[in-house]
């Protein structure tokens, strides 16, 4: 149980980047780096135009993986519309669905195949991704990113960003789609944890897609 809460969590927070930035992802090709093989630090020219695409895409869905090392941890589909999004994550072969609006701040939590679904609260102010759109490159510290490279993700092409922390060491890297400002994978060395979207798909999301199964009862938890 707690790591199947840790693991909802990490996916919520991740669906709320993505809320204001997307996803998608596959296997990747590397491709040379477009700038002679040296690395490149904007401070937030390149980077910030990079993001800000993201902030226009306001309907998707994909599809994710979260492994720690070669352990598949979980995986998932999700779809976004406006402040909606409905979440499906599976653990353990237990199907975990969230549906929420961030402009209610409410959140409906159910397990596939039951009758009762739980209706909370949360404040959309404590994930600062989902705040706006167009504030998704404010909550990001540019100066500690740099691009180190473009390589083809899954038949997107993407800039390859390294975060590095206080000392200047690498810890994590991110595939970031040029044409939608998206990232795709998402690859955390300290921690060992490999996030990766796939079969990602930017347009028209139907609204009954975030309606609950017939009989489907709500509890008010709020």
């Amino acid at each position: 149980m707690p790591k199947k809460f840790v693991l909802c969590s990490l996916v919520f927070i991740l669906s709320a980047v993505l809320l204001v930035a997307g996803c998608g992802g596959g296997n990747n090709t590397e491709q040379p780096a477009e700038s002679s093989g040296t690395v490149s630090s904007d401070k937030g020219g390149e980077l910030s135009a990079l993001f800000a695409k993201g902030s226009a895409v306001d309907e998707l869905y994909y599809e994710f993986v979260i492994a720690e090392g070669e352990k598949e941890e979980a995986r998932g589909k999700a779809w976004v519309k406006g402040t909606r999004m409905k979440n499906e994550m599976t653990v353990n072969d237990e199907t975990i669905i969230s549906i929420f609006d961030t402009a209610k701040a409410e959140n409906l939590v159910y397990v596939e195949g039951m009758d009762m679904a739980m209706l909370s609260t949360f404040d959309p102010q404590a994930l600062g991704a989902y705040d706006s759109p167009t504030n998704y490159s404010d909550d990001l510290d540019l100066s500690s990113m740099k691009i180190v490279g473009t390589e083809t993700y899954d038949g997107h092409k993407c800039k390859v960003i390294a975060m590095t922390d206080e000392q200047g060491q690498e810890g994590a890297k991110m595939w970031v789609s040029e044409k939608y400002g998206i990232p795709l994978r998402i690859e955390d060395e300290i921690a060992g944890v490999t996030i990766e979207y796939k079969n990602l798909k930017v347009g028209s999301v139907p609204d009954d897609v975030f309606e609950l199964p017939p009989g489907v009862k709500i509890t008010n938890n709020r």
